[in-house]
């Protein structure tokens, strides 16, 4: 039931923008989700690079 002064173009003026917010904050929770995803598997990488044993200098002078 609508309030009295309410009129129907107001409602449907409300929900439209109602429905636009929802799509605004569902479109951020998936940017954030993305980011959060690279963001993890960045992390990931440099860890396993970092767990790796330095590369000698040995065999690039020996090509010199």
């Amino acid at each position: 039931m609508l309030p009295d002064f309410e009129t129907l173009e107001d409602c449907a003026r409300r929900a439209r923008a109602e429905r636009s917010l929802r799509i605004a904050e569902g479109i951020v929770e998936g940017v954030i989700a993305i980011d959060q995803a690279i963001t993890a598997a960045w992390q990931r990488i440099a860890a396993f690079l970092r767990s790796r044993p330095a590369v000698s200098a040995g065999p690039a002078q020996a090509r010199r």
